[in-house]
């Protein structure tokens, strides 16, 4: 898929902006603070919803005015364009089904110049193919945070990353797995004296010679 234009009403510091991006590939750029992050997350908040008060750092509630949300333009990998209009709040004037919080509709216009309604679920199967929330932060928009936490791994570490990324779940299982070696370690260590296993070891042999005397 091929992100075509974005259209922010009011997403954190950023309102009233309109952003196409015509080529192949797209870099924005800019200082500390300019918005990019904010960008990052209007692209998430249209494909799978706003963020509840609950998430205030994710949610980018508008500071500067606007209605919360705007209408993110994607083309499909088989022409079919699709157009994402997402708001906690509908603007005025525009009348968008959906629940409290998460005002939606998605427009879904092929090749032929046929238009129709789409539900989110069907955006998420085949425009997304079948990927979760998760699972497109993991891969596809990765944040500050998730690039300083793949820059700490060793390259053995990042490799097991990587892999596990592509299941889903890559930070996750990472973490599990220094947790469950940790404990081992707690347990028994090569040459190790104080761990428990070793300790143990240890009152056995203690035991043998005092039988042996």
């Amino acid at each position: 898929m091929k992100l075509e234009r974005m259209q922010i009403s009011g997403f954190g510091r950023l309102n009233g902006l309109d952003v196409e991006l015509p080529g192949q590939v797209t870099v924005l750029y800019g200082p500390n603070e300019a918005g990019k992050s904010t960008l990052l997350g209007f692209v998430r908040a249209m494909l799978f919803g706003i963020p509840t008060r609950a998430a205030a750092a994710e949610r980018y509630e508008p500071l500067r005015g606007g209605a919360h949300g705007g209408v993110l333009t994607i083309l499909g990998a088989d022409g079919t364009r699709w157009m994402i209009e997402r708001y906690a709040q509908p603007p005025e004037g525009r009348n968008l089904p959906g629940t409290r919080g998460d005002r939606l509709r998605i427009t879904r216009s092929d090749e032929q110049g046929g238009v129709r309604e789409a539900s989110q679920e069907e955006m998420q199967r085949k425009l997304l193919g079948g990927m979760s929330k998760a699972m497109f932060k993991q891969l596809f928009a990765v944040s500050l945070t998730e690039l300083q936490e793949v820059g700490a791994l060793q390259s053995e570490e990042l490799s097991r990353y990587l892999f596990h990324a592509g299941i889903g779940g890559g930070a996750a299982v990472l973490r599990g797995e220094k947790r469950l070696v940790q404990d081992m370690d707690k347990l028994y260590r090569p040459r190790g004296r104080t761990q428990e296993i070793a300790q143990l070891l240890q009152a056995v042999e203690r035991l043998e010679r005092e039988a042996e005397a």
